[in-house]
């Protein structure tokens, strides 16, 4: 049986094979097709389906849900299914007998996704169940234990064909094929290519989704290129690819960094013609597996051999080899043209390499810190001409540091009003809002000394006097604060530090403040800008032995007139 809130279902032993009830009604017989005979294993799904497995651990068992049965799919040898909440969707987890594995799959609209099976030592066949930690347990001789992820195995071969591939023209002779792809030791990828200008007629390859993903839904098979006729499929795929030594055929690209994707190469050694069509083949080892990430066919071929003499193409054979034999030399020569043609991307802050970045930042002046990251660095080359222009400006300044800090949220210069966390305070605009200040800072961290704001608690004769010796011009004049709204690291902070000492006037004095520095009034505490003058959460203190839940104090009620609700009108809240 099986309950979601005050529903129950149960599968028994008897001609009504499968029945529901709640908690004082029922039970009332419930439908199954007759096709699926002895539901024995009930799960429901997280968005509340209820999933069945007919014919438990037999070879003919089923799995369905049994308001969509069009749904359903052999799971032979299966004893009992649960359900993982997964936030990328609902995993199926499929027991099976003794000694075996446990099945998952994740269950979407218009697929199943076979997911890396379960180990389940000692599984007695008796049942399984998720736990709230989301694991699944399973039942054995010597107690309850939990299933853990197998160690992947994956098959021995496989192969994928592409579509069509349409060049555009007849007769096209292809060129090269380009494969991102990563193959460990110990494991090979070998392609096949056809082409043909008429494809013949009789039936194409059928689109074969991967076994582990059960059925796929192609939403629209007239837009899709049509797959190889079945004539045309290879019997045995050899052809061999190799990797480029100079990384993608695109100039300048590169892999980033940690990336064990590679570029390989291979001539399409096939006939002339308008569509191709592409069987790549993957072979492992069982416990390593080539990928494949991108494909991409050259069209059309070099004319190498219309600059030779005719002569050395007359002869078909020697033409082919030609064709061949010239490509290695094509395909150099093209990179090197490719990369003549594109060399304005060495120049340019956003696609050159990262390790010639500090010699394009020579060219304009700028000395890239260490610290900086790819990132940081190629938006502060792109914009020297603007932060050069408005060198020791409150602009320019603010400008650097936003970039130095977050690259990816900075918006365009004199765009972004809010500075992206960062704000600079000139002293001299604070003139005439007071002096808040409590003396000195003590060894401790305390503040020493006579509590004093812009002259007006106190003695007079004394607030005079604090005045004569206030020297505005000490206090106020060349100086500037920038604060940081964020948590800075240790080098963080000694990049912001020696970025102000270099861009900064150099006859100005800077102070930096952060969220982790506190807040010391008339030092780090500016109203409006690291505080706020106003009411607090608006809770009172609880103290044990003083009150008493439920009748002197509530947990967690603000006090009346805090926010919209907080106060009832007539009793603790007056109008006026």
């Amino acid at each position: 049986m099986v309950a979601r809130q005050r529903v129950v279902y149960a599968a028994l032993d008897a001609p009504t094979a499968l029945v529901r009830l709640d908690a004082r009604r029922g039970p009332w017989p419930v439908e199954i097709p007759a096709q699926f005979v002895s539901p024995a294993r009930l799960a429901f799904a997280p968005d509340g389906a209820l999933w069945v497995l007919a014919a438990a651990g037999s070879a003919a068992a089923t799995v369905f849900p049994l308001d969509q049965t069009s749904l359903a799919f052999p799971a032979p040898f299966s004893t009992d299914l649960v359900f993982l909440n997964d936030s990328a969707g609902p995993i199926l987890v499929l027991a099976r007998m003794p000694g075996d594995d446990f099945l998952r799959i994740r269950i979407s609209p218009n697929a199943r996704e076979e997911m890396p099976p379960l180990t389940a030592t000692s599984y007695d066949g008796r049942g399984t169940v998720c736990t709230p930690d989301q694991r699944i347990a399973y039942w054995t001789a010597k107690g309850l234990r939990y299933a853990v992820a197998a160690r992947l195995k994956y098959l021995d071969t496989g192969r994928v064909t592409t579509f069509r591939l349409d060049s555009g023209d007849f007769f096209t002779t292809w060129g090269r094929i380009f494969l991102d792809a990563c193959i460990p030791d110990g494991t090979d990828l070998r392609i096949h290519c056809v082409a043909a200008d008429e494809p013949p007629d009789d039936g194409a390859l059928p689109r074969t989704p991967p076994a582990n993903l059960g059925s796929i839904v192609i939403t629209r098979p007239d837009l899709s290129p049509p797959m190889i006729p079945l004539s045309l499929v290879p019997d045995t795929v050899d052809d061999d690819v190799y990797r480029r030594d100079t990384g993608p055929e695109t100039p300048w690209v590169r892999f980033p960094a940690g990336d064990l994707f590679r570029t390989y190469e291979a001539p399409i050694l096939s006939g002339p013609g308008r569509y191709l069509w592409v069987t790549v083949e993957l072979r492992g080892n069982t416990r390593s597996t080539p990928r494949l990430r991108a494909i991409r066919a050259e069209h059309p071929a070099h004319d190498y051999l219309r600059r030779l003499p005719k002569t050395y193409s007359r002869d078909e054979q020697k033409a082919d080899f030609l064709l061949r034999y010239l490509a290695m030399v094509e395909g150099e020569l093209g990179d090197w043209e490719a990369r003549s043609v594109l060399r304005r991307a060495l120049i340019e802050a956003t696609s050159a390499p990262g390790e010639i970045l500090p010699w394009l930042a020579g060219f304009l002046g700028l000395v890239l810190d260490e610290r900086w990251s790819v990132a940081v660095r190629r938006k502060l080359i792109a914009e020297a001409t603007f932060l050069f222009r408005f060198r020791g400006t409150v602009a320019g300044l603010l400008r650097f540091l936003e970039i130095s800090l977050d690259p990816s949220s900075v918006t365009e210069p004199f765009l972004s009003q809010t500075g992206n966390g960062v704000v600079i305070v000139e002293n001299y605009r604070l003139r005439g809002i007071g002096g808040a200040l409590l003396g000195e800072q003590g060894p401790s961290g305390s503040v020493l000394g006579t509590f004093r704001i812009g002259g007006t608690l106190g003695d007079p004769s004394a607030n005079l006097a604090a005045a004569a010796t206030d020297d505005a011009f000490a206090s106020h004049a060349h100086r500037f604060i920038v604060l940081i709204q964020q948590s800075l690291s240790q080098e963080q902070s000694d990049m912001i530090q020696h970025l102000l000492d270099v861009r900064r006037p150099a006859h100005t004095l800077v102070q930096v403040c952060t969220v982790g520095a506190g807040m010391r009034v008339g030092r780090g505490l500016l109203i409006g800008l690291t505080s706020i003058i106003g009411r607090t959460d608006g809770f009172t203190r609880f103290q044990l032995g003083s009150s008493v839940l439920g009748r002197g104090a509530v947990l967690g009620r603000a006090l009346a007139g805090t926010f919209p609700g907080a106060g009832v009108l007539g009793r603790d809240t007056h109008v006026g």
